[in-house]
């Protein structure tokens, strides 16, 4: 093989990775969507851009934390499964922290932040709802609105596969934020 047939063939492939990876990433976005179950969270406020990936409503999880189960030693930055179940009211909560991936029951991939007593601290996956650029900053206004003054009726609905999640609504005052900011 010549030398300019070998840098061809490395800047196709080169090429081929550039393609194949956001690819990859928005058919797994898509999967989660299609396939993923439903589960829907409390939020609380937070600022939001992102100089990349445009304006977004900057989301809270409450639920933060779960427990530990016995015999279960974790250390800050370890990797675990936050399983996941639907409180009486209708929002999920994390039932327990697993070492093992969770068969028959979503769950997330979170880091342990910190433990205490038999509780676990994590950071969800789950922080920012993506806008169109010109309804984004009214829209944070209207959660943050129907996020504080003991209103707390925003919310987010999530999709949940494999450990995996995307944000697929955001309610205030129960509508979709969207509907809200047409009233």
């Amino acid at each position: 093989m010549n030398r300019k047939t070998l840098i061809l063939s490395l800047l196709g492939c080169l090429a081929l990775i550039q393609i194949g990876v956001p690819v990859f990433m928005i058919l797994q976005q898509e999967s989660v969507l299609g396939t993923g179950q439903a589960v829907k969270f409390r939020t609380q406020p937070v600022d939001p851009f992102d100089a990349f990936r445009g304006r977004y409503v900057a989301l809270s999880l409450k639920e933060h934390t779960a427990p530990n189960p016995e015999g279960l030693t974790l250390s800050r930055g370890q990797r675990v499964f936050a399983v996941i179940k639907t409180g009486d009211d209708g929002f999920a909560v994390f039932s327990r922290i697993s070492a093992d991936i969770p068969r028959d029951e979503p769950y997330l991939k979170v880091r342990v932040t910190a433990v205490a007593g038999n509780k676990v601290e994590f950071q969800p996956p789950i922080d920012r709802y993506y806008m169109m650029e010109k309804k984004a900053p009214r829209a944070e206004d209207l959660y943050r609105k129907h996020n504080t003054g003991g209103r707390n009726d925003a919310y987010v609905i999530v999709m949940i596969k494999d450990g995996n999640s995307v944000v697929k609504d955001l309610y205030v005052g129960g509508k979709p934020v969207e509907e809200a900011l047409g009233e």
